[in-house]
C-alpha cells in the first residue's frame, strides 16, 4: 500500500505537478475575475463621485496581483519539470 502511495506522488510530481496548480488557478480565475470586474463597474455606477480613470487603474492592478504571482511559479515550475 505505502508502495503505491509512492509511486502515485512521484507520478503526480513529474508528470502533472505544474499542470494542476497552473489549472486551478485558471480555473479560479475565470470565475472571480467577472465577479470583480462587475463589481467595480457596479461601485463606479451608484457613486456619482467616482474617477473612472481610478476604476480602470484599479482593474489593471487586480490583474497584476493576480498574474505575476503565477507567472513567477509557472517560471520556477517550468524549469524545475523539465529537470525530471
Amino acid at each position: 500500500m505505502f508502495n503505491l502511495k509512492k509511486k502515485i506522488r512521484k507520478l503526480i510530481g513529474q508528470k502533472f505537478g505544474a499542470s494542476i496548480v497552473f489549472f486551478f488557478f485558471k480555473l479560479t480565475n475565470s470565475i472571480i475575475d467577472p465577479s470583480v470586474r462587475l463589481l467595480l463597474y457596479d461601485i463606479a455606477k451608484k457613486s456619482p463621485n467616482t474617477n473612472k480613470e481610478n476604476l480602470s487603474h484599479n482593474i489593471l492592478f487586480y490583474r497584476l496581483v493576480t498574474t505575476i504571482p503565477a507567472i513567477i511559479y509557472g517560471l520556477f515550475f517550468g524549469a524545475w519539470s523539465d529537470k525530471l
